[in-house]
């Protein structure tokens, strides 16, 4: 009587798995992906050429149906490989191969087992390759599954050079600290006491006004040379009406240096308040005074009472610029200038009581061009012009 096979050791294999093996491996032929099956594995009985499955775990299955209706097969090796874009070989141990590859039958060979080979042995199993070089053979170099466990040198160069790269960046944090120390230092030492203000030169001013100026230059004197805010100081003196442009540059150890720009005084003009308002290209009120001042071309006509520092308007802005665009020998005989606030029109008062309408305050070059035509080919006689336009108007008297 045939004794109960042994159930072998390890986790049984479902037949849904097996077939599922059969169908991937068992066919025999390369598919798309480069793969190639030498031999279907030994535990899978195809139902075409056997009949009906056989289990060889089931108890009650007959050894003499093993042995006859199951050929057994050789050693089978499955090889997977080809150059292709998948990931590297997965070596797999002898748990996770029991998990996938079913053992031979572990029971004692029969008779008819013992006129096979001896390399078909009960314990034999299939093996299962995955490499991405093999030759037009298929023939593989074994390879060896590595060890989990790491050279002891291997470690210690590791951990060797780990500390070496600290050591680096420890060397490196500890040169940049000392350069930002050594910079906040020099920053302390320029910002202390022992670097403040002492001195502050000033060049430019003729009619600036002293007190306010002075003002600003004490607002700097005992400051810290380096703390020294010269674009506040810059706002403060361009404010005062007569600077245009003033500049304020630092001068180690302890001094400060004021270059001021001022601005050119063109016109002067009566207001109702009896006093005379001195104003630049831009219409800016530089000064008020008393009397009228003899340096400067005198606007007649209504005018505001402007502050100093105040803009009188662009028709005043406009006298001006005429006023700093007349050639020398118009200049020369001009006595006054009129300004119509109302309309914007210009006009000149010459020696001999000669009115000269200028019109509007555009294309002043060609106005003063045909006028210095009629200067240069005298005013004898003649009482009023208007070169507002090109057809020159000329009235005798």
């Amino acid at each position: 009587m045939v004794s109960e096979p042994t159930q072998p050791s390890g986790e049984f294999v479902p037949d849904s798995v097996l077939d599922e093996l059969k169908q991937a491996f068992g066919s025999g032929q390369e598919t798309a992906g480069g793969t190639e099956t030498e031999q279907s594995d030994s535990s899978v009985v195809d139902p075409e050429r056997a009949g009906t499955a056989v289990n060889p775990y089931d108890p009650t299955t007959e050894l003499a149906d093993l042995s006859l209706d199951v050929p057994r097969q050789a050693r089978a090796t499955i090889v997977i490989g080809g150059t292709d874009d998948l990931p590297d070989a997965l070596y797999l141990d002898d748990e996770q191969l029991a998990a996938v590859v079913p053992r031979a039958d572990p029971r004692p060979a029969s008779g008819h087992d013992a006129g096979h080979d001896a390399g078909h042995d009960a314990g034999a199993r299939n093996t299962i390759v995955i490499g991405d070089e093999l030759d037009s053979s298929g023939v593989f170099d074994a390879v060896a599954v590595p060890s989990r466990s790491m050279d002891p040198r291997v470690r210690a160069r590791r951990i060797a050079v780990k500390r070496a790269q600290g050591r680096r960046r420890l060397i490196w944090v500890a040169l940049g600290v000392g350069v930002l120390l050594a910079i906040v230092a020099v920053l302390a030492v320029f910002a202390s006491s022992l670097f403040s203000v002492k001195n502050v030169e000033v060049q430019g001013t003729v009619y600036t006004d002293q007190a306010q100026l002075q003002a600003v230059i004490d607002s700097m004197v005992g400051e810290p040379v380096l703390l020294v805010d010269t674009a506040r100081a810059e706002r403060a003196l361009e404010a005062i009406s007569w600077v245009e442009v003033a500049v304020v540059r630092r001068q180690f150890p302890d001094s400060v240096f004021v270059d001021i720009r001022e601005r050119q005084p063109l016109a002067t003009f009566q207001g109702s308040d009896g006093r005379y308002r001195v104003i630049d290209r831009e219409g800016r009120v530089l000064d008020v005074i008393e009397g009228q001042p003899v340096h400067y071309m005198l606007l007649t006509g209504p005018a505001p009472d402007t502050e100093v520092g105040g803009f009188a308007g662009l028709p005043f802005a406009a006298a001006a610029q005429m006023v700093s665009a007349l050639p020398g020998e118009i200049r020369s005989i001009t006595r006054t200038a009129s300004v119509d606030a109302a309309t914007g029109d210009l006009g000149l008062v010459l020696q001999g009581d000669v009115e000269v309408r200028l019109g509007g305050y555009d294309q002043l070059d060609s106005k003063l061009a045909r006028l210095l035509k009629l200067v240069r080919d005298g005013l004898e006689g003649i009482v009023r012009l208007d070169v507002s336009t090109d057809d020159v108007s000329v009235t005798k008297g």
